[in-house]
């Protein structure tokens, strides 16, 4: 990894920038992740007749919520009933994405970072 080289004066700068920005990066890495959970959702959800894996969508996305959301019939499907065994999917999607999320946000930080002077 290597060293920040810039004198004291540009690091305050970048990192009262990166301060600044902090909300929009939270957004944009929100935003990404929870898109990228509902992707992932939508492929592994046990389909019969789509009516689920359609249903899923993103409803809101801010600094403080994200909101993936699926049908009625998804809770049935995820935790299973007394007549039918469980097909996880939103969890594992999330698993499944959680390490990309880490990527994305570090990418847009140093994007950040390095894009003020």
């Amino acid at each position: 990894m290597a060293g920040i080289t810039m004198n004291p004066a540009q690091l305050l700068r970048r990192v009262a920038a990166i301060r600044a920005g902090t909300p929009a990066v939270q957004t944009v890495v929100t935003q990404a992740t929870v898109e990228a959970v509902a992707a992932e959702a939508r492929r592994r959800v046990h389909v019969i007749t789509g009516r689920t894996r359609d249903s899923i969508q993103v409803l809101r996305v801010d600094v403080k919520t994200a909101r993936v959301t699926a049908g009625y019939g998804a809770v049935f499907e995820e935790y299973g009933t007394r007549y039918r065994p469980p097909h996880p999917f939103m969890g594992p999607a999330i698993v499944a994405v959680a390490p990309q999320a880490t990527q994305h946000a570090r990418a847009t930080i140093r994007t950040l970072f390095a894009g003020s002077a």
